[in-house]
C-alpha cells in the first residue's frame, strides 16, 4: 500500500503526520485509485523524523518561532535562507546523534533532504508569499513583453537569440520547468533546473550537429 500524499502539521504543541494511501484501510475501493508517483520526494523510504519525535518537535517549534518572528524584507532573502539553513543543519545534527552509528553515508543524505523538505514545506506560504510580492512588477513586465511578441522568432530577435538557437525544440525543458512549482525544497528545485538544462543541452547539441551536416553537404 503506497503513500500518495504526505503532510506534516504542528499545532497546540504537538506534531501531526497526515498520509493519503492508495487503498482504503477499511471497506472496499469503488473508484479507480491513483498510482503513487515514483519520484515523489515527500514519500521517503525511512521516516527519520517520525522515528525521533523529540527532534521533530524541536524542529517544528523552531520553524513556527521563525515564521512568527522573522520579518522579511526585499534584498534580505540570502540572510533569511541562512537562518533557515541553520534550522536544517541543527535538526540534521540532532537526528544523526539520535541514530548514532546506525545511519550510513546515504542515510545521512536522506536525513538532511527529508529535514530540508519538511522545513520548507512548513515555510512554503511564508516564503513564497514574500517572493511573489517582491517579484510581482518584474513578472508583469516579462509577461507583457512575451505577449507583445507576435511569434517565437520575433521574441528570439528581441532577446538577441541566435537564429540557430531559435529553432531548437524546447518542449522537454519547458515541461520540466513546469514542474518547478510543485517542488518544495531548494535541492529539489535545483535538480529540476539541472534536468531542464540537460534537456536543453542535448537539443542544442543535436541542432549544431544537424547544422554542420547541412553545411558540409552544400
Amino acid at each position: 500500500c503506497a503513500i500518495l500524499q504526505e503532510e506534516f502539521m504542528y499545532d497546540f504543541g504537538c506534531s501531526f503526520r497526515i498520509v493519503v494511501v492508495e487503498k482504503p484501510l477499511t471497506g472496499s475501493l469503488k473508484s479507480g485509485g491513483r498510482q503513487a508517483p515514483s519520484d515523489s520526494s515527500a514519500t521517503m523510504t525511512t521516516d527519520w523524523l517520525a522515528n525521533a519525535p523529540k527532534t521533530e518537535d524541536w524542529m517544528l517549534s523552531e520553524v513556527l518561532h521563525f515564521s512568527n518572528t522573522y520579518v522579511q524584507a526585499p534584498g534580505c532573502e540570502a540572510q533569511c535562507a541562512r537562518r533557515i539553513q541553520r534550522i536544517v543543519d541543527e535538526s540534521t545534527r540532532k537526528l544523526l546523534h539520535h541514530y548514532d552509528t546506525k545511519a550510513g553515508k546515504n542515510d545521512q543524505q536522506s536525513i538532511q533532504q527529508q529535514v530540508e523538505h519538511q522545513v520548507y514545506t512548513h515555510l512554503f506560504q511564508f516564503l513564497w508569499g514574500h517572493i511573489i510580492r517582491t517579484l510581482k512588477d518584474y513578472d508583469r513586465k516579462l509577461h507583457k513583453h512575451i505577449l507583445d511578441s507576435s511569434d517565437p522568432s520575433t521574441l528570439a530577435r528581441q532577446l538577441m537569440v541566435d537564429d540557430l538557437l531559435a529553432t531548437v525544440d524546447c518542449r522537454a525543458s519547458a515541461a520540466e520547468l513546469k514542474r518547478l512549482d510543485s517542488m518544495i525544497s531548494p535541492h529539489e528545485k535545483v535538480e529540476c533546473l539541472v534536468r531542464a538544462r540537460t534537456f536543453m543541452e542535448n537539443q542544442l547539441t543535436e541542432a549544431v550537429r544537424a547544422e554542420r551536416a547541412r553545411a558540409e553537404r552544400r
